[in-house]
């Protein structure tokens, strides 16, 4: 991170004036190495400076605040003021809440994020649906989870690995342990390799 925050700097150095896409990249990557301190300090930087707040710099924000429990309430108000401040949230913004969510068990928060996500015509992607099977399975609402992934193979989303071992965890967890093996089959026919996790 600190190359990259070095590299930004000689922009400056060299009379080239670093482009919104160049900070968002900057900030991306100071959260991406959990520098997150560092990330909100570059960003209130970047607030100062002049620049407006965009859907990808809160996106990248809110998702070093889904990383930890005690933190995740911030990010879901940043979501809440982002039309406030000209931004529509995206497909991201919502996987990335609803991710979060799941991962610290406020499964119901969750699902409402997920219906309003879909009612504002945000498309799901394979990794918002793993997240909800994900929470679902560790919240012990197995079934709900096997038609999380009905549901988005009838939507032409095609499950991956991590969506497959999660509900075959869930299912085994539930006493289910023939239709884990189904599962597995069916994995299998679709071509999706299984990984350490599946076994």
């Amino acid at each position: 991170p600190f190359d990259s925050l070095r590299v930004f700097h000689k922009m400056k150095d060299f009379d080239c004036d670093p482009s919104q896409k160049s900070y968002v990249t900057v900030l991306a990557i100071l959260v991406e190495e959990n520098q997150l301190k560092m990330a909100f300090k570059f960003y209130k930087n970047m607030r100062e400076i002049g620049l407006p707040p965009t859907v990808a710099s809160l996106n990248v924000l809110i998702k070093a605040l889904c990383r930890n429990d005690g933190t995740v309430d911030a990010g879901l108000k940043i979501f809440l003021e982002m039309p406030k401040r000209g931004c529509d949230p995206d497909s991201y913004t919502y996987g990335t809440l609803i991710s979060g969510l799941c991962r610290f068990g406020r499964i119901d928060e969750a699902k409402k994020l997920f219906k309003e996500m879909v009612e504002k015509d945000c498309a799901p992607t394979v990794v918002t649906y793993t997240s909800m099977i994900h929470g679902l399975c560790g919240s012990k609402n197995v079934e709900e989870a096997v038609r999380f992934l009905e549901e988005m193979k009838s939507k032409g989303i095609e499950p991956n690995v991590f969506t497959y071992s999660s509900l075959m965890d869930g299912l085994c967890k539930d006493g289910r342990p023939l239709q884990a093996m189904e599962l597995f089959e069916m994995m299998m026919t679709r071509g999706c390799r299984p990984n350490m996790v599946t076994y």
